[in-house]
């Protein structure tokens, strides 16, 4: 039933060895030594491509299997002076204090300052785009979270035929729905899932996964995801329908199941695995869409010239000269504000925040009338920070967006038995079912461990089939102590069935 619940939304959406001197995790917190307050999205380095991200409270956790009594841990923020602390001098669970830079540039990049004309800044970030960010074979290890928060505007469901079942058991059935969406409507729920998985690109942008674990906390009973609901609902009806018998089902005018055993059905609710395939699809459209290994996907990048552009300021991260650029609208279909970060050596954008301006839509379609369905993007944020490797060429070190979707679904649908015969009588189930929703979303990206591969690497690798998620019940440190993930927040540490 899971599958046919995804398939309705389909329209809408798309290391370790120990060492004894140094603790395997080490834990802390980043903070701006004169204000006091954290410091959100600082790098915390282990060699050169190895190392974490402060989470948006300051926090952070970093494995140091990999550690040498020589090693030490260095942290990084742009407008900071960077700091390097020995990893046998470093406490658990310790507070790290940033001290700002202050007139730390050389005399001649003050002087030049004044000359600074941003919009050739952003011409010379376009031009120079191909050429910073890697489009050769890589391996990447990554940490992914997913924080997603479900509020249940409106749910209706009406049975209009039903060959199989009685009036009374009709009436039980819509009964069964109003009273799921009475306990819903209004109410929020929230869910969050985390994974750590290697993933493998190659020069044209295709992907493969390798999971190696991934954990979901929520309280699926009290779940109001869209396709939770759905799933709820359908099993509702379908529970109690013939289990030897096949229908085909149909929405509008789309076959959505040739064959479809309500018995396997019901028994796929409980399917609780992420597929490598389906997570390589995933990261393909999101690089085609949104993009993620390079900049040249975004409207104020690519269209610089609808943006005002002002020089907020010049500073300096890991020994390069950064111009701190600030954007809003000036005219045409601008709708993003926010920061970039350039490289004055090569003209890489190396940090963005960006956020879609109130009143505005990210994405959207709206076919209410023609397919009953609409879908709005009205709130998008994000932070992209990059780093340089061997090569000289940028991949992500982190990602993180932010959205608000409305989705909406109005839909007739059409279980239909199969039987052999023109003039056979066959048994349907129509019903039809409205779903209103608000989903609140943040997804984060934390690239670990980036190293080169040729394509017969990339080729070479043959991923299972995926992994069994664990469930949880309350937040476990514990079981991310071998990886290296995002500190967790407060509501993650805090969560509650």
């Amino acid at each position: 039933m899971k599958k046919l619940a995804s398939l309705l939304f389909a329209g809408i959406f798309l290391f370790g060895a120990s060492f004894s001197l140094v603790a395997q995790n080490l834990s802390g917190s980043i903070f701006n030594k004169t204000t006091q307050e954290p410091i959100p999205f600082a790098e915390i380095t282990l060699g050169k491509n190895y190392g974490v991200i402060s989470n948006a409270e300051g926090r952070f956790s970093i494995n140091t299997g990999r550690a040498t009594a020589t090693d030490s841990l260095k942290f990084y923020s742009l407008g900071f002076v960077a700091k390097k602390i020995a990893i046998t001098d470093f406490k658990d669970k310790d507070s790290i204090y940033l001290v700002e830079k202050v007139d730390e540039l050389d005399d001649v990049y003050l002087i030049e300052r004044s000359k600074i004309i941003p919009e050739e800044v952003m011409e010379k970030v376009l031009e120079n785009a191909a050429n910073n960010y890697a489009s050769a074979e890589a391996k990447m290890a990554v940490f992914e979270r997913y924080s997603g928060t479900y509020e249940l505007k409106a749910m209706e469901m009406n049975i209009k035929k039903a060959d199989f079942l009685s009036k009374q058991q009709a009436k039980r059935f819509n009964g069964i729905v109003d009273s799921i969406a009475t306990a819903s409507k209004g109410k929020t729920s929230e869910q969050y899932s985390e994974s750590f998985y290697y993933l493998y690109k190659d020069k044209e942008t295709n992907f493969k996964v390798q999971l190696q674990k991934a954990t979901k906390l929520a309280n699926e009973k009290k779940s109001k995801e869209s396709g939770k609901i759905l799933e709820k609902t359908l099993n509702s009806i379908t529970a109690s329908l013939d289990s030897n018998k096949t229908f085909k089902v149909k929405s509008g005018l789309f076959k959505l199941q040739d064959s479809l055993n309500l018995k396997d059905a019901i028994d796929l609710s409980t399917n609780d695995s992420i597929l490598n395939e389906d997570k390589a699809r995933r990261f393909e459209f999101q690089q085609n869409r949104e993009t993620f290994f390079t900049i040249t996907g975004f409207d104020f990048i690519e269209n610089y010239n609808r943006y005002k552009f002002i020089l907020k300021d010049v500073s300096g991260y890991k020994g390069e000269m950064v111009y701190v650029l600030g954007f809003e609208p000036d005219r045409g279909n601008a709708k993003y504000q926010g920061t970039l970060y350039v490289s004055a050596e090569n003209y890489a954008v190396i940090k963005m925040d960006y956020a879609l301006l109130e009143g505005e839509k990210a994405a959207g379609m709206n076919m209410k009338f023609l397919l009953g369905l609409k879908y709005k993007r009205d709130q998008a944020k994000g932070v992209l920070i990059f780093q340089k490797n061997e090569a000289g060429k940028y991949l992500p070190k982190y990602i993180k967006k932010s959205a608000r979707d409305y989705v909406y679904l109005d839909r007739n649908i059409l279980f239909k038995e199969n039987k052999d015969g023109w003039f056979t009588s066959k048994q349907k189930l129509k019903f039809n079912f409205l779903l209103e929703n608000l989903n609140y979303s943040n997804s984060e990206f934390l690239f670990i461990d980036t190293e080169s591969i040729n394509q017969q690497d990339f080729e070479a690798v043959k991923p299972d089939k995926g992994v069994k998620i664990e469930k949880i019940k309350a937040y476990n440190p514990q079981i991310w102590k071998a990886y290296n993930i995002i500190a967790p927040s407060k509501e993650i540490e805090e969560f509650e069935y």
